[in-house]
């Protein structure tokens, strides 16, 4: 399955897309664009840490072991 950035569109619908972003975003100056950018960062660092390690790395370990 193929997620794309909103659930209103399907992954042969990526010009859509595209234009939604340009619609919703095109307005804000780069000062706000920088603030919603290190909003994000922030919110992922943030469920990062309230991860354990085991949640962090084991998933990816796991991967790698049944590769063979």
């Amino acid at each position: 399955q193929v997620n794309t950035p909103s659930d209103n569109f399907k992954w042969n619908q990526l010009g859509d897309l595209y234009q939604w972003f340009t619609d919703t975003y095109a307005q804000l100056s780069l000062q706000e664009l920088k603030a919603k950018l290190n909003k994000n960062i922030n919110s992922i660092y943030a469920m990062i840490d309230a991860l354990s390690q085991e949640e962090l790395f084991k998933p990816h370990m796991i991967a790698l072991y049944s590769i063979k």
